[in-house]
């Protein structure tokens, strides 16, 4: 029997696994899709979130402490696989805030770096914009390089992925989860962690199907869609990030250029539409007029999980002692995910945590 099955395989679910296998165990991730192809994928790869300084400290906590470890684990993946996750510190400008002086001082207080933007790069705007802010030290990195990376780095480490397999229900026993009901049969389980991102409400759901509760059974996880593009720009045109009102540019070492992102309806539906194409087309060229000429090479979108506190759900279930979660991280997910990872962890293995542990808990009266 494997020592911890995770069920989801995205960007938290596999960093679980990595950590986990630093500790020798045997994991299995299971995926209702391919491993890393839901939000993990369709995101941007922006290392820091939007408006830092209005989310809540909980959220920045898992940032912040994510961000130390992130180095090593970039060093790591390149080394064992030779995939280029292409982490980048590419600098964010910020065109506008709903307070800049608030935001410079929320960055002065956190250590994080401003300075005046390069000439060159508001040289190349549409826009003059009022207070621009330039955060040089911004990170970011190409996600489906990364899960790609992590996959083989796992692989490699003997975790078994089951992929296209999806939880349908359990079999409890003495207050343990001891099978997993899969439309690939029954599985016995040792450990179980949910990180299903925006359909860990529903699965959990499946977990207690017989108890009357409200809007997804206690865990009140619930997808919201973005729809993003990319084009193909001038190589090396752009090498910075550009937020405004909550919508950006990515540059990628090819040229490409991701903009994003919407912020959409909660329900499970990743179509794409012309009016968001276009609203997103308007944006780029309206900031950046050389690159009219370039055309959209896709669309997509994603479904993040969001939570009605903006903080994720990480822990240990009070009454079935061989289930934990680790879901709910909104548009944080990956700059959070290794902090996220440690954290569970550390509470599973009963290890002293370095994060505490309280914001993330289930209330206690939605267990069962």
């Amino acid at each position: 029997m494997t020592d911890i099955t995770i069920v989801g395989a995205g960007i938290i679910g596999m960093m679980v696994a990595r950590e986990y296998t630093d500790l020798g165990a045997s994991v299995t991730l299971i995926d209702k899709n391919l491993a890393g192809h839901e939000a993990s994928w369709a995101g941007g790869g922006m290392l820091f979130p939007i408006n830092p300084e209005q989310q809540p400290e909980a959220v920045m906590r898992l940032f912040f402490e994510s961000m130390t470890f992130f180095p090593k684990l970039i060093q790591q993946l390149y080394e064992v696989t030779e995939i280029d996750p292409e982490w980048l510190m590419s600098g964010l400008l910020i065109l506008q805030s709903d307070d800049v002086q608030l935001l410079s001082t929320w960055c002065q207080q956190n250590g994080v770096i401003t300075s005046q933007p390069p000439t060159e790069l508001l040289s190349k705007l549409g826009c003059q914009p009022k207070e621009p802010l330039w955060l040089p030290e911004i990170y970011q990195v190409r996600n489906p390089r990364l899960l790609r990376a992590l996959k083989y780095f796992l692989t490699l480490r003997n975790v078994t992925f089951m992929e296209n397999c999806t939880l349908t229900g359990v079999k409890v026993k003495r207050q343990r989860i001891d099978k997993l009901e899969t439309t690939s049969g029954l599985l016995p389980v040792n450990h179980l962690v949910l990180a299903t991102g925006a359909w860990s409400g529903d699965n959990y759901q499946k977990i207690f199907p017989d108890k009357a509760y409200p809007r997804y059974m206690g865990m009140d996880v619930f997808p919201v869609k973005g729809q993003m593009i990319v084009v193909k720009g001038p190589q090396g045109y752009l090498d910075s990030i550009i937020l405004q009102d909550g919508q950006y540019m990515i540059p990628r070492k090819d040229g490409r250029i991701i903009v994003g992102s919407t912020v959409e309806s909660m329900v499970f539906d990743k179509s794409i539409t012309t009016e968001v194409r276009e609203n997103l087309t308007d944006f780029m060229y309206r900031l950046l007029p050389d690159l009219k000429k370039c055309v959209v090479e896709h669309q997509w979108s994603g479904l993040r999980p969001g939570t009605i506190s903006g903080i994720p759900f990480i822990g240990c279930h009070q009454e079935y002692e061989n289930l934990s979660f680790n879901c709910g991280h909104f548009r944080n997910g990956l700059s959070t995910s290794l902090a996220s990872a440690k954290l569970l962890v550390d509470l599973i293995e009963k290890r002293s945590p370095t994060v505490d542990p309280s914001p993330y808990e289930l209330n206690k009266s939605n267990f069962h």
